[in-house]
């Protein structure tokens, strides 16, 4: 099953620990496992990359900068931050581990409804073996 974009960039940026990610070396391993990246989505997804991920000289600078204070292009802003390396954040790193342990849940649950219904289904058959042993023995 291919995972959302963002749970996938969430797992890169597990995995890249502690070493980290750059947005750019992300954006390509993404672009390899056949997610698209491009046009108003690159920058919506780029904004969200560093909402995500943590660049010890990013805050509150980049943020400043690019949102605040256009002394500079973005363009320039972008491209030195993009090639940064970043690790994931804590609060995103709690947030995936929640969604895996809701995932793991789910996963459960279906098993243990499979495991009721087959009690069931037992329960049944041994019931009419029961009454039908009862009639004709």
């Amino acid at each position: 099953m291919k995972h959302n974009i963002y749970i996938r960039s969430l797992e890169i940026g597990i995995n890249s620990f502690p070493n980290g990610i750059s947005y750019n070396n992300l954006k390509k391993q993404l672009i390899n496992e056949k997610y698209q990246i491009e046009d108003d989505f690159e920058e919506y997804f780029l904004n969200w990359f560093f909402e995500n991920f943590y660049e010890r000289t990013q805050f509150p600078y980049y943020h400043g900068i690019r949102y605040g204070n256009n002394f500079r292009k973005k363009k320039d802003i972008d491209e030195i931050y993009k090639n940064r390396k970043c690790i994931l954040s804590a609060k995103s790193y709690f947030n995936f581990l929640e969604y895996v342990e809701l995932i793991e849940t789910k996963k459960s649950s279906k098993q243990a409804n499979r495991n009721a219904l087959i009690a069931i289904i037992l329960t049944l058959l041994a019931l009419i073996i029961s009454i039908w042993s009862n009639f004709f023995y």
